[in-house]
């Protein structure tokens, strides 16, 4: 239990950690892309109100503030109204932005920079003044928001400034003009140059929190490992404890028996307690000879020819079973295959064992033996438990029993499987689970003829 509160407190660590990175990296990236598109904007600026210095651009603004002054003439001679003086304001606001625009069209061929830029301009205010006498005091407070508006997608409006002056001249019939001339720029929203850094820094960033993420997995999957090799060894030294008091205690109370005046002269009780001791020093050895097979990696054996029919019949007349009902079907005749009987053998009844283990009392175990394609399989069935699929990947590796309390009820050291797995392997077969469900499982063993 403590460990396994040390491996959630690992993953929720990290995860946190994680989270604090993708964090951090988003806020950084999105400095970036703000940082980058200001410097943008400060670039255009200043490559635009180079153009005011430009004798085209000049020539535009004289022309421009001329009908201005024009305009603000017909009017004091009653030729135009308000509403006329409006309109007409208005149209020349829309060609003097149309020229602007050509001249930056123009320049776009020199400047990358302000490649796709656009002009919108208009007065916001305009108070016209005769003898003393205003004749026009125009304000058109919805102007910033009318030039604000996009006329395309994908760009967006930045302030450029505002023209603020005066066409004042002396004399009875002048006319003064004081006016607010306000310029907005229409810029690409994302530019394909910061675009192409973003991407750059984004690739970046992805690549260094996947490096972390790799990192963070690789140490999870380590800490899960090293869990898990600790449960298994904790269970281990479990098991073999159990499986060498068993013996032992049972072979101490014999040697007791054994010593005690009613059995000094009854033979037939000796040769019972005998026979027992005989048996637990088998089961003994047995077991450690598990362990240390375990630790031993099996390199492929000498093999012979074994009539597997033979073999089959042999073992049921040889195989005794209080418990359970044992039965053979393997057909009659001979059949040759590449092994070793001692193995074959060790490994069917490794079978048969865990069959008894797993399953009712009373219950059938069948073994099959049949020709299929190039091998020959034999098939051990029990109507046990059944193995969860879950843990059905893990059934053959070594130490490994299913973690459930009706499983371990049942004592052993998890090497029955592997041990047998092993050993048919090195005859050049194979040992594998091709079904399992609650009403039962389906051990089989591939051999291949001689």
């Amino acid at each position: 239990m403590e460990n396994k509160g040390r491996f959630k407190l690992l993953i929720f660590v990290c995860l946190i950690i994680l989270s604090g990175l993708v964090s951090v990296q988003c806020y950084l990236l999105n400095n970036t892309l703000q940082l980058n598109l200001t410097n943008y904007h400060s670039q255009v600026q200043a490559s635009v109100l180079k153009l005011y210095n430009d004798s085209a651009f000049q020539k535009i603004q004289k022309r421009y503030f001329t009908n201005l002054t024009d305009v603000a003439e017909m009017v004091r001679a009653g030729k135009l109204d308000r509403i006329g003086f409006e309109r007409f304001l208005s149209a020349k606001d829309k060609e003097v932005s149309q020229n602007l625009n050509s001249l930056l069209a123009d320049r776009a061929r020199e400047d990358e920079l302000i490649k796709g830029v656009s002009y919108q301009t208009g007065y916001a205010a305009i108070k016209i003044k005769s003898q003393g006498r205003t004749i026009i005091d125009l304000n058109i407070p919805d102007q910033r928001s009318r030039l604000r508006k996009l006329a395309r997608e994908g760009y967006q409006m930045i302030f450029l400034g505002q023209n603020n002056g005066t066409t004042d001249h002396t004399g009875d019939n002048t006319i003064a003009t004081a006016y607010d001339n306000l310029i907005y720029l229409e810029v690409p929203a994302m530019p394909i140059s910061i675009l192409k850094q973003m991407v750059l820094v984004g690739s970046l960033s992805l690549l260094l929190l996947g490096a972390v993420v790799i990192v963070f997995f690789k140490v999870i999957r380590s800490a899960q490992r090293q869990r898990k090799i600790t449960e298994l060894r904790e269970d281990l030294v479990n098991n073999i404890t159990h499986e060498l008091k068993t013996p032992l205690s049972s072979m101490a109370i014999a040697f007791k028996t054994l010593n005690l005046p009613v059995y000094a002269e009854d033979s037939v009780k000796q040769k019972e307690l005998i026979q027992n001791l005989e048996r637990q020093h088998r089961k003994l050895n047995t077991t450690v000879e598990r362990v240390l097979e375990s630790s031993v990696i099996r390199e492929k054996l000498n093999t012979e020819r074994v009539d597997i029919i033979a073999l089959l019949h042999n073992y049921q007349k040889s195989t005794l079973s209080n418990n359970h009902e044992l039965q053979v079907f393997a057909g009659s005749g001979s059949c040759d295959v590449i092994g070793s009987a001692g193995l074959i053998e060790a490994a069917i009844d490794n079978l048969v064992d865990n069959a008894q283990k797993y399953s009712a009392a009373g219950s059938l175990i069948q073994i099959s033996g049949e020709k299929e394609r190039d091998m020959f399989r034999i098939d051990v069935i029990d109507k046990g438990i059944g193995i969860d699929r879950v843990y059905q990947e893990y059934l053959f590796g070594k130490f490994f029993r299913v973690p459930q309390h009706y499983v371990h009820s049942v004592q052993g050291l998890g090497l029955g499987l592997y041990l047998s797995r092993q050993s048919v392997k090195s005859i050049g077969g194979d040992l594998r689970l091709t079904n399992s469900s609650p009403q039962g499982s389906i051990f089989s063993i591939y051999l291949a003829f001689a």
